[in-house]
């Protein structure tokens, strides 16, 4: 795991700048640092040594003739098989960058379909003049890039693109609308009018001599999904069939992901996606695995108790973290350093505090990320069922009558249904109920209308129309929530920690299987996640999982209303909001008021706010 960095146009980006760029991913890779350059593109790495942590590893990487040039972050798990297909050859690692280079000298870039794995590179044809940037499936690994019409600059994070004199750093006023309804912003937007994130699962070429970008996808996961199939006449014969499947699968992308030259643990929350990689890896691994969890003070949030039976039952080495509120006071504050653009998941403060735990121990880390995504198991699925099958005959005239009404009431959830009631087919309840909540406030935060309508959400949900609503939503997740948030929050907490993290759930083929499964035998909503459940039934007690959805929360209002209140005060002040002027002041005071208050419960726009705030200062000084 890495971090990237490169420019077109290199004799204006001297060595000491591209040394800057490169010195800024840092902690993105402690163990080494390289550039390359010719006349046409500058290249820098960092390096974080997974496999083969010898000097024959460094990048950037060049071919033997010099012909391709590679900056890599990532790892290629099926590497060492790909090689077998390849000419016989003398390899002077046993890297997976290597790898990647002799495949592109053997067929070109149509190896990407063969890659079982997690990337983004930028790799230089020399004798084409070409640049081509690319970025894994789902947008695991990410790559931002800026083109100013002469110039391309890329990196693994904003924060290098920064150091370059030409970047435009202008704030872009779609990012900050799309961040109020989100607390995130979606590919292919940055908090930067002038810089794009490279979208999961495309490939951007870059002709050198006619400076001409060309962006597409290659990888789809339209293709993989399938129309909505009956039961068959013994649906449990097949349910269990999908289970060994799934049982097999997994299996497999667990054992791809202990390729490793250094240590490697698990992550373990106690949920079921995080039992079920540690069950995968207790079950592969010969040495004791090491298992890691956060928990909290209060047991509402606390689910530790059941990670650490978990890890009992599958004797793993087990290490718990506390997360308090005395400890969330102290993190806050430096978060803006973190951040590489606004971002206000809050259980980013769990992640960034369990990546630093399993950093003392371990290099590599497996997720349980991307269970709920892939197999439904997000709560608002049975929200929107429930909306609609309450509203489906009610006329629209009464729907958006009752929604007014509903979006009055104090509590989020009243607010959110309300308005998913104001639906007009099937597919659109869903944007609503997932961000249709924040809508009214966003737009009086921003003192302008937002087009609710364009919102990528429902672009997604949309293409996926001939699908039950629930798998809809669950492809709409899966382009947008997913690598925008999910994945996000992670690359940022744990590469801030010089940890990779790997994620087996989201193996591609397990993700391309997931995507053509009816509804029932996905069992969301009644019964979400229900093959993962069943694949740990037959391994571990259910009284372990057999619980209600706890998803990694935190009590954030209690700390917004205490050990937070005088940096939330601050950093909300009119005199803090004035620096920008994004915000509208009055807003702002109305919704801190409202939280203080008890009668509200305004914790997910505050720390939208304070993350901003946070972000703003650190970049602004």
């Amino acid at each position: 795991m890495c971090g990237i960095v490169g420019t077109t146009l290199a004799e204006e980006c001297p060595p000491e700048l591209l040394a800057r760029m490169t010195g800024a991913l840092a902690h993105r890779g402690p163990d080494a640092s390289g550039m390359w350059r010719d006349e046409r593109v500058a290249l820098g790495h960092r390096r974080l040594a997974i496999l083969d942590p010898t000097p024959a590893g460094t990048q950037p990487m060049a071919s033997p003739d010099g012909g391709a040039v590679i900056v890599y972050n990532g790892e290629v798990y099926n590497h060492r098989r790909l090689r077998t297909l390849l000419p016989r050859r003398a390899w002077a690692s046993e890297c997976d960058t290597e790898t990647l280079l002799a495949l592109y000298e053997h067929e070109g870039l149509a190896f990407l379909d063969r890659l079982t794995g997690m990337f983004a590179f930028a790799l230089y044809d020399a004798r084409a003049g070409r640049l081509f940037l690319v970025r894994d499936r789902l947008g695991i690994k990410p790559l931002y890039y800026s083109f100013d019409g002469r110039r391309l600059v890329f990196a693994s994070e904003l924060r290098a693109l920064r150091v370059h004199p030409a970047f435009d750093a202008e704030i872009d006023p779609r990012a900050v609308e799309q961040y109020a309804l989100l607390s995130t912003i979606p590919e292919p937007l940055t908090i930067h009018r002038g810089a794009h994130k490279l979208p999961a699962g495309h490939l951007l070429e870059y002709d050198i001599a006619s400076r001409k970008l060309s962006l597409r996808r290659w990888w789809d996961p339209r293709d993989w999904l399938r129309l909505e199939t009956p039961p068959p006449a013994n649906p449990a014969k097949a349910i269990r069939q999908h289970v060994d499947r799934l049982e097999e699968l997994l299996t497999g992308a667990v054992e791809d992901r202990t390729l490793s030259d250094v240590p490697l643990g698990c992550f373990l929350s106690g949920g079921i996606d995080s039992s079920s990689v540690a069950l995968a890896l207790s079950a592969k691994s010969m040495a004791t695995p090491k298992t890691f969890c956060v928990g909290f003070e209060q047991a509402a949030y606390d689910e530790s108790g059941y990670a650490a039976r978990i890890a009992k039952e599958l004797g793993t080495e087990h290490v718990t973290e506390r997360l308090t509120s005395g400890d969330a006071r102290a993190l806050v504050p430096g978060i803006g350093r973190v951040l590489d653009e606004p971002f206000a998941d809050a259980s980013f403060l769990p992640s960034l505090l369990l990546c630093e735990a399993a950093r003392r121990h371990v290099t590599v880390a497996l997720s349980g990320d991307g269970g709920d995504e892939i197999f439904l198991g997000y709560d608002r699925y049975r929200w929107l069922t429930q909306v609609l099958g309450a509203t489906e005959h009610v006329p629209l005239s009464l729907r958006r009558t009752a929604a007014a009404m509903l979006a009055r009431v104090p509590h989020y959830r009243a607010s959110m249904l309300g308005r998913a009631m104001g639906w007009k087919r099937a597919e659109e309840a869903y944007p609503w109920i997932f961000i249709g909540w924040n809508a009214a406030w966003a737009e009086s935060l921003l003192g302008r209308p937002i087009h609710f309508d364009r919102h990528p959400l429902m672009k997604f949900v949309r293409q996926a129309r001939a699908l039950p609503p629930v798998r809809a939503a669950g492809y709409a997740d899966l382009r947008l929530y997913l690598p925008d948030d999910i994945l996000t929050k992670m690359d940022r907490a744990s590469m801030w920690h010089s940890l990779e993290v790997r994620v087996p759930l989201l193996d591609h083929r397990i993700v391309q299987w997931s995507l053509g499964l009816p509804s029932w035998i996905q069992g969301a909503p009644e019964e979400p996640k229900r093959l993962l459940r069943l694949l740990l039934a037959r391994h571990l007690p259910e009284r372990l999982f057999r619980r209600p959805k706890a998803g990694f929360a935190v009590p954030l209002h209690r700390w917004l209303r205490g050990s937070l209140r005088p940096l939330l005060e601050e950093a909300l002040s009119p005199a803090e909001l004035r620096r920008h002027g994004l915000f509208d002041a009055r807003a702002v005071r109305q919704t801190m008021d409202r939280h203080f208050s008890g009668r509200w419960n305004h914790e997910r726009q505050l720390w939208t706010l304070l993350a901003f705030q946070l972000w703003y200062a650190e970049t602004h000084r």
